[in-house]
């Protein structure tokens, strides 16, 4: 008993050949001899796409042939390979997740009761035939625009679909959703569709510009439709919108409507069209910008305000920081002042031949030793002190000789060096301080007359 075999057939419901341990590597053994270029990859669900077959013949009924071959497949992408054949999905496949816009592929659309597709995306193929979505049908979107689909759109009771795209076909039946239904999207713009429609409460966007649509327009009560798009139709009854509703954009112009439609300040509605009818349009003038049959929410006036108040906002924070660096570098200078004072006052009471150990002094005349412990020193050398010793002598370094030793005191200045250095630091924080001070003070001014000129054009472009 071959229990690698047994493991993979309760894992993929396939028996996958025992040369591999991993799915990918058949597949990819597969796609080499057979010249295909792919990328395979297992994380939790099993994906290939396809990005280039170089054989005409391995084109023809690639889907079924692959998918036959590699049953436990989960998602599917290749595009735009020009692809020929038809589109069949074997019985025993897993595959969730099929991509395959962009080829050749011609014959019916058939969706198998037993499949485990929830995500199909065939637009821009030669696909023909009825649309047959089935009743136990795991499908949850399915795109097939710019095909060759002909006859209805018959939404089943218990179907699980939630967004249908079949633009640019060319369905002339009628359009059949239950109410129950669990469509949220549906697009059949460039069709022939006709007869009267039924809007489920399910729906949120519903668009079938272009078709021959009759009858009334009629938004549930408790609809959740927010974009409704059927202009150019025939629909020759009533316009009947809910006073309280989600619809945000309504188009329903050029058709032969009827009626009365009217917009007040509750109204959720931004833009309503119904140029090209026989209807009467009103709109509440505070709240919407009108003109025949057709109304516009102000909102380009109140975004202006909003945007404003942003701006504004950001100007104070802008001034607010600016404040509080001018006081900052205040509060640090004065502080740098008064310990440069007490440093100065501190340096300049000492005796005129009073020494500390530690700092630094400049020589003021030459000194040539008589003993051996002694250092030389030359006029403006830097003698740094160790220690003070009696009759006038220390123990101390010269800094350009780097000699260390016993010198004389009276060949010393009594001025330290380090209080000239520190009057350098702190001038060169002051200039940095205020060249931040100087480029805030002079930046802000620009960026708001930048702002102000933003918001005037602005508003002006809205009025």
């Amino acid at each position: 008993m071959n229990y690698k075999k047994l493991i993979e057939v309760l894992l993929f419901g396939a028996v996958i050949s025992s040369t591999y341990g991993d799915p990918c590597e058949e597949i990819k053994a597969y796609a080499s001899s057979n010249n295909i270029e792919l990328i395979c990859s297992n994380n939790g669900e099993l994906e290939v796409n396809v990005d280039y077959i170089s054989k005409e013949e391995v084109k023809e009924d690639f889907i079924q042939k692959f998918l036959k071959q590699f049953p436990y497949i989960e998602i599917l992408n290749v595009i735009n390979e020009k692809l020929t054949g038809e589109l069949i999905i074997p019985e025993n496949s897993n595959i969730r997740v099929l991509r395959a816009y962009g080829n050749n592929l011609y014959g019916q659309l058939i969706i198998s009761e037993n499949s485990k597709l929830e995500y199909l995306e065939v637009n821009n193929n030669n696909l023909k035939g009825e649309l047959n979505i089935p009743n136990n049908s795991t499908l949850k979107k399915l795109y097939a625009k710019y095909n060759k689909l002909t006859g209805s759109i018959i939404i089943p009771e218990n179907s699980k679909l939630e967004v249908l795209d079949v633009d640019g076909n060319n369905l002339s039946g009628q359009l059949i959703i239950p109410k129950n239904s669990n469509l949220k999207e549906l697009y059949v713009d460039n069709n022939n569709l006709t007869g009267n429609i039924t809007i489920p409460e399910s729906l949120i966007e519903f668009h079938a510009t272009n078709n021959q649509l009759t009858g009334d327009i009629n938004i549930p009560e408790n609809s959740r439709l927010e974009r409704l798009y059927v202009n150019k139709n025939k629909f020759n009854g009533k316009v009947i919108i809910p006073e309280i509703c989600n619809l945000e954009e309504v188009d329903i112009s050029d058709n032969e409507l009827k009626g009365e439609i009217t917009l007040t300040k509750s109204s959720r509605i931004k833009e309503l069209n119904a140029r090209g009818n026989d209807i009467n349009v009103s709109c509440d003038a505070d709240t919407y910008e009108t003109d025949t049959n057709y109304c516009e929410l102000k909102i380009k006036k109140q975004t202006n305000y909003l945007f404003i108040f942003y701006i504004s906002l950001i100007l104070i924070i802008m001034i607010i920081i600016l404040i509080l660096i001018i006081l900052d570098n205040k509060k640090k200078r004065k502080l740098s002042e008064k310990n440069e004072s007490n440093n100065d006052l501190l340096e300049i009471n000492v005796q005129e031949n009073s020494f500390k150990v530690g700092k630094c002094y400049t020589a003021g005349s030459n000194y040539v030793p008589s003993k051996e412990d002694e250092i030389t020193i030359s006029a403006n050398d830097r003698i740094s002190i160790i220690e003070v010793l009696d009759n006038g002598r220390a123990n101390g370094k010269n800094l350009n000789t780097q000699q260390s030793g016993i010198f004389p005191l009276s060949c010393l200045k009594s001025e330290v060096i380090i209080v000239q250095k520190k009057e350098k630091r702190t001038y060169q924080n002051s200039i940095h301080c205020l060249s931040i001070t100087l480029c805030m003070i002079v930046f802000s001014p620009i960026v708001m007359i930048m702002m102000i000129y933003i918001v005037i054009k602005i508003s002006w472009n809205g009025d």
